[in-house]
């Protein structure tokens, strides 16, 4: 815990923390789009939470695929990740799905260009890190060794690959004529296993991808229980 109030003391005060990184972080995901005039404001905050942030939250920014037709075709949007997105439809209480949508360890959910919540509730988050079972990955040359820690509870154990950042001229649609900056972009994500709370150890084989990151989940899309990349 005085290792992340320091970090978040080093923000203010512009003083290098050199202790080392927790081996958890807080997971924040964007459910953004290329087409939707709103959505860059939010872009810009994931950015933003990407460099200050960096040794405490793993930022993934998930392109939805329903915005596609009225004019700009998202290269990152999928409907896996729209898929991903409306599992959290419960959480927000809403009756449909919207972007710029953010979503904080699976349990939090605010508008993604609200920076004063988004980056609040990171702030709470982060509290509880020490609290969580520590993921490690480490880069070998022809996979990605994976080390999870004891602890409480049970669930599904998520690979994450994304592409650390992109500039796109979009030509067309309601963000015609901008450069848009994304980071984090979600490639694929899919279930590697379970976790039972004892300590695992394995490998996942290394894609196209640059960003690698492994969450675990509570089964059925519920809270983060730990995350980490490399």
């Amino acid at each position: 815990m005085k290792y992340i109030l320091a970090i978040f003391a080093s923000l203010v005060s512009s003083t290098a923390v050199t202790e080392e990184a927790p081996s958890s972080k807080v997971v924040v995901e964007l459910y953004t789009s290329q087409g939707c005039s709103s959505c860059p404001p939010a872009d810009k905050v994931l950015e933003e939470l990407s460099h200050k942030y960096e040794k405490l939250v793993l930022p993934l920014s998930f392109h939805v695929d329903y915005w596609n037709y009225i004019g700009w075709e998202d290269p990152f949007s999928s409907k896996e990740n729209t898929k991903r997105q409306r599992g959290y439809q419960k959480l927000s209480g809403r009756s449909s799905i919207y972007t710029p949508q953010t979503v904080i360890n699976g349990k939090r959910e605010m508008v993604g260009s609200h920076k004063n919540k988004v980056f609040t509730a990171v702030h709470t988050e982060a509290k509880m890190l020490d609290e969580r079972p520590d993921v490690t990955l480490i880069q070998n040359a022809k996979d990605i060794s994976v080390s999870i820690g004891a602890g409480k509870g049970s669930g599904d154990i998520i690979a994450v690959e994304y592409t650390p950042h992109e500039r796109t001229d979009v030509l067309r649609g309601e963000n015609r004529n901008r450069k848009l900056s994304n980071v984090n972009i979600v490639d694929k994500f899919y279930k590697v296993g379970t976790w039972d709370g004892s300590a695992q150890r394995f490998n996942i084989p290394k894609g196209s991808s640059k960003g690698y990151a492994i969450l675990i989940q509570k089964t059925g899309q519920r809270q983060i229980i730990s995350a980490n990349n490399l």
